[in-house]
């Protein structure tokens, strides 16, 4: 690895942690401000969960390689149409505060 890839992934992996904790402080502080008490970690795993997540995605396509992908886009085109499609059917939509 060249040096710009070791700044890069610092850069990365810096722009997480502040994520982190700004998802920490503005979800511990509303536990705080409603006089809730529990889990307060709740938002902060998922974060973790969901950037765990999306890098493994991440390693699978890059794995994959670029041609193989390129092939693959017209497929994932269809299904993420389709995806988008399915939140106007009643039943499997949600609409939650107005959205």
């Amino acid at each position: 690895m060249t040096k710009y890839s070791y700044l890069l992934t610092a850069s990365i992996l810096f722009l997480f942690a502040i994520g982190l904790v700004m998802v920490f402080n503005t979800t511990s502080a509303e536990f705080m401000d409603k006089g809730m008490y529990g889990r307060t970690h709740q938002a902060l795993y998922k974060q973790i969960l969901y950037s765990c997540m999306g890098a493994s995605m991440g390693f699978i396509l890059f794995m994959l390689g670029r041609d193989r992908f390129i092939r693959l886009i017209p497929f994932l085109f269809y299904v993420c149409a389709i995806s988008l499609a399915l939140v106007f059917v009643p039943g499997i939509g949600q609409e939650i505060n107005g959205a």
